[in-house]
């Protein structure tokens, strides 16, 4: 598995991904009506703008996209992360992660955040796996609790 910054091309990848992961990790976790109106297209064309904006890192398997991360250097936060349903629970998420920690770290970062749904018990124990933890913020997302996860970076020595 190759992990390597994104280039505009791969906006229509990351959008399948994104809208797959979505519709299989969050199906109970938020309104089915929220899944159904998730589409490809339109995520293709916000992923082409983040691209440029923020540091958005894939995972290819085969030359075919299976998972990405995206970071936020001046602020630390970890927006996105989502892996194709068909490759949960190979590692990819945990590579991806290390991978957006190294880049925030080069940005001078000192902590990562970000944010998931109260009830996703699975991406919290991931998280938690990775020493984050809850640092008392909450809000919602398409009417559902979401809190949010800290991190330190430690710098390499």
């Amino acid at each position: 598995m190759l992990v390597r910054p994104a280039t505009p091309a791969d906006a229509r990848a990351l959008a399948e991904v994104h809208v797959a992961s979505w519709r299989a990790a969050y199906r109970g976790l938020v309104p089915d009506e929220v899944l159904v109106r998730l589409d490809v297209e339109e995520r293709a064309e916000r992923w082409r703008g983040w691209i440029e904006e923020l540091i958005v890192l894939v995972a290819e398997e085969e030359g075919a996209v299976v998972g990405f991360v995206a970071a936020i250097g001046t602020t630390g936060e970890i927006p996105a992360l989502y892996i194709a349903p068909g490759h949960f629970r190979e590692g990819i998420g945990s590579r991806l992660l290390a991978a957006a920690h190294d880049a925030l770290r080069a940005a001078g970062r000192s902590e990562a955040v970000l944010w998931v749904f109260a009830a996703n018990d699975g991406a919290r124990a991931f998280y938690a796996a990775h020493s984050y933890t809850a640092d008392g913020a909450a809000a919602e997302l398409h009417g559902q609790p979401t809190v949010r996860l800290t991190t330190a970076l430690p710098q390499p020595l």
